[in-house]
């Protein structure tokens, strides 16, 4: 059975503590990244679901800008693969679904027993909202989003 020793090193502890002081910078500059990328694709939201915040919960910390698609029909790989070649890095949204990481296999789980949450993970990719992007990265980012699905609209 698989265990997780999640402690921190001495090292990571003493690299994590010298940055407490910018942490409400970092995590502010997160915050307003995302909400950009939300504000600059609500006009797409016919093609792709978008993460979401509660608006009574401000201790959330944003990683990432996660979109899935609506329709199956989409092509995944042809949205990742259009960012990447873009230079707009993206991950799958998760791929740790006991169904769809091998590594859970022992589990015995079997395909269709999540059927939403395997849909995001074959459906969905986020994009990083990282505290060093600049304004003209996330208009790339909204750009080529708008660029991708404008071949969709009726």
């Amino acid at each position: 059975i698989p265990g997780l020793n999640l402690k921190m090193s001495d090292l990571h502890a003493a690299v994590g503590r010298a940055h407490l002081k910018d942490f409400w910078y970092t995590f502010n500059k997160r915050k307003e990244n995302l909400r950009y990328l939300l504000e600059g694709s609500r006009d797409l939201e016919q093609f792709a679901f978008f993460n979401s915040e509660n608006p009574n919960v401000e201790e959330v910390a944003p990683h990432g800008f996660s979109l899935t698609l609506r329709d199956p029909s989409f092509s995944y790989r042809d949205l990742y693969d259009f960012l990447q070649k873009n230079s707009i890095n993206c991950k799958r949204n998760f791929g740790s679904m006991p169904t769809q990481h091998r590594g859970f296999t022992f589990l015995g789980h079997k395909l269709g027993e999540f059927p939403e949450a395997e849909y995001v993970g074959d459906n969905g990719l986020h994009i990083g909202v990282h505290q060093y992007l600049e304004k003209d990265d996330l208009d790339h980012v909204l750009n080529r989003l708008h660029e991708y699905f404008e071949r969709f609209k009726n």
